[in-house]
């Protein structure tokens, strides 16, 4: 059975009541599957662990290599930022940051656990785990070192020796009883007594220039470099070391080779016209003759390779993560592929969770009995979407697409049906520069917020056939709106509008509720209702709380947040929960105008996000 992930923001809302007592809010689990931008990864039997993504280690399952499935993720407290380089030894996994390793237990591969941290000092370069010793290389300040540390307890790297270099060692290859360190030249370092670092000789890599990347990998008494645009093979059991060179079509791209059975494979780049960068590999079963034995170009991409796993990150318009497994005719077909940006929203009832990888790629999944646990169903790729929205068992998003009307896109609101997995209809709404904006259903009428160009009323009490009912163009500022008691309630500058829809689904201006005057920088960007009561969060750390009335609001309370960045609200039991990219706060309402926060919970960050939206 493949282990479920757990939606954490489902747990807190069957939390209810309760949460508002606790003392702070636990999160049992993380995100829907997105592997997120990742840097590297490394091979662990069935498994590859990724750095990077919203997680500092994720672990995908490759036990089906045509079907991979991110099964957990584990973020490393006190650590800011994302690791730079990712090794395993024995059951241990090792992740390097600037100056501290993190070592992760992975005795149980779906619940990684942190045992504990090592400082190496800052400056870390490379790095390279072999024979049971770890190698990095440093640049403290003005000079350039190579470090051993004995790992014969896992858990408490022991430095053994250290040596200076002359040559900055951006990376790291390690062989049988040596090394090979450098940038634009190499140097190999004897390792057969790792607590006695020799320098043997320094290699200047074969190039048409004086300067060029060094592509270095190592294996058993091979070194092979690609350099500029030669590949070069070296026998380090033979004399003269140098065995081989070919001339490339294209240039070696970055400091990283990799081998796997006699075939060398690094990044290249095309400097004749073509947009992009490829992936090529080198033939060295006959070192004296290598050969190339793949070339191909792609756009924009990172390429990362460990024993037969390749994986290509695109750079730019990311959309997924693409995978080859060699065999043994050795040519790659990077068929299979991971959704690779993290969810950026996510909308759920009682029956389905639906999340966002950006605006390109929407994934579908159930939500079993218990509201805890869901399944993944399905997913698909619409064009430039937007704003979702669920409405029984149909999905409704908004797209981007012609004609223009001076300079503005055309929007479109799409019903899609999540049985049948079809699109129901797709209805014209009208320019939208922004193209994004809440979307609000009351009953059989949606209301479409177009950001700062007015709001969209649709009936789509026929999903096969909606009905753009009016335009409402008033000044709409970030996108909210909420209805409740037969009024529509709609963010517009630095205030609120109250409109009656009690009558009609077409609104009708009722009131306004100046925010401004109670601080002249609040803009409403989330509302809700509760009872006679509206809320309103900002972007900022503001709190806005209303008491409504039928003409005017009767009162206004503004209150700052723990947290500055605020992006989502909802109701939690009798209280609020407020929702950031830096935590989330949970406010009770015994004083409907007097909220009191009495729980909270950071969210570390591994790379910057936009925002959490709640079900």
């Amino acid at each position: 059975m493949r282990r479920i992930i757990i939606i954490a923001f489902a747990f807190l809302l069957a939390c209810g009541i309760s949460m508002l007592a606790a003392d702070n809010i636990p999160l049992i689990s993380e995100s829907m599957p997105a592997l997120g931008e990742v840097g590297s990864f490394v091979k662990y039997g069935d498994y590859a662990l990724f750095i990077g993504g919203e997680k500092h280690l994720q672990v995908m399952d490759f036990s089906s290599p045509q079907q991979p499935e991110l099964i957990t993720g584990i973020d490393i407290p006190g650590i800011e930022g994302s690791a730079t380089f990712i090794d395993v030894y024995e059951h241990y996994a090792y992740l390097f940051f600037n100056g501290t390793v993190a070592i992760v237990s992975l005795s149980d591969i779906f619940a990684p656990q942190l045992l504990s941290t090592a400082e190496l000092g800052i400056g870390l370069v490379s790095q390279s785990i072999h024979d049971n010793v770890l190698y990095i290389s440093r640049n403290p300040w003005d000079s350039y070192n190579v470090y051993s540390y004995s790992l014969s307890d896992p858990l408490s790297p022991m430095l053994l020796d250290s040596l200076t270099v002359n040559i900055y060692p951006r990376s790291i290859s390690c062989g049988d009883g040596f090394l090979v360190c450098g940038d634009t030249k190499g140097i190999v370092i004897d390792t057969s007594d790792p607590a006695n670092l020799q320098l043997l000789s320094e290699i200047t890599y074969i190039s048409s220039t004086e300067y060029g990347y060094g592509a270095i990998a190592v294996s058993g008494t091979m070194l092979v470099v690609g350099c500029d645009y030669y590949v070069s093979v070296y026998d380090f059991s033979k004399t003269p070391y140098l065995q081989g060179t070919i001339s490339l079509p294209y240039r070696v791209e970055g400091f990283t080779g990799y081998i796997h059975g006699n075939s060398f494979w690094c990044q290249c780049l095309d400097y004749y016209g073509n947009d992009g960068a490829g992936v090529m590999g080198i033939d060295f079963s006959n070192p004296e003759s290598p050969q190339v034995c793949y070339n191909e170009q792609f756009n924009y991409f990172s390429f990362y390779m460990d024993e037969e796993l390749m994986s290509l990150c695109a750079n730019q318009n990311a959309q997924y993560i693409k995978f080859s497994v060699l065999d043994s005719s050795n040519t790659p077909d990077f068929a299979i592929s991971y959704p690779m940006e993290s969810i950026g929203s996510i909308v759920a009832n009682d029956k389905w969770v639906v999340g966002a990888n950006s605006n390109r790629f929407i994934q579908i999944l159930g939500m079993l009995e218990d509201n805890t646990t869901v399944l993944p169903f399905y997913s698909f790729t619409p064009n430039n979407f937007s704003s979702l929205k669920l409405y029984g068992d149909m999905l409704l998003y908004t797209t981007r697409a012609e004609p223009y009307q001076n300079g503005s896109a055309t929007r479109y609101l799409v019903l899609f049906d999540l049985v049948t997995q079809t699109q129901k209809a797709i209805l014209e709404l009208g320019p939208s520069f922004w193209g994004n904006g809440e979307i609000i259903v009351a009953g059989d009428i949606a209301y479409i917020c177009n950001k700062d160009e007015g709001l969209f009323v649709v009936d789509i009490s026929n999903p096969e056939q909606p009905l753009l009912l009016c335009f409402l163009q008033e000044y709409i500022n970030y996108d909210c709106a909420v209805v409740g008691g037969g009024k529509l309630y709609v963010g517009s500058g630095y205030s609120i509008r109250c409109y009656d829809i009690s009558l009609s689904p077409v609104p009708v201006f009722m009131y306004e509720m100046p925010l401004y005057l109670q601080n002249p920088f609040i803009k409403p960007f989330k509302l809700l209702k509760k009872d006679n009561y509206l809320y309103a969060i900002t972007f900022g750390r503001y709190l806005a709380c209303i008491k409504l009335g039928n003409a005017e609001a009767e009162e206004i309370n503004i209150y700052e947040t723990r947290y500055s960045t605020n992006s989502s609200l909802m109701a939690l039991g009798d209280g609020l929960m407020v929702g950031s990219c830096d935590g989330l706060a949970v406010f009770s309402l015994k004083d409907p105008m007097h909220p009191q926060e009495v729980a909270w919970r950071d969210v570390e960050r591994v790379q910057e996000g936009d925002y959490i939206v709640f079900p």
